[in-house]
């Protein structure tokens, strides 16, 4: 009943993202967590902010387990890049 009224309501994409957002810390783990915050998320593109250069480089070597991982919590394809800024 929920999952159709959300459906219905078109918010599903927009609950999606919203997830995506919040289990940030969880899916990448305590030391990430640290050196990292979400921004946004629009159109499949999650931005993350990053608090080293040095960081930033290690994180792009990773970035696409990141996005594996995080799609595979929420149960759908919902981020499709991530741009560290």
């Amino acid at each position: 009943m929920l999952t159709g009224l959300i459906s219905e309501l078109g918010i599903e994409k927009k609950l999606a993202e919203t997830t995506v957002c919040q289990i940030w810390d969880e899916a990448v783990g305590n030391n990430l967590s640290q050196v990292t915050s979400v921004v946004s998320i629009k159109r499949g593109k999650l931005f993350i902010r990053v608090k080293t250069p040095t960081w930033r480089n290690e994180l792009v070597f990773l970035k696409s387990e990141i996005i594996s991982k995080l799609n595979r919590r929420v149960g759908k394809k919902v981020v499709k890049d991530i741009i560290f800024v």
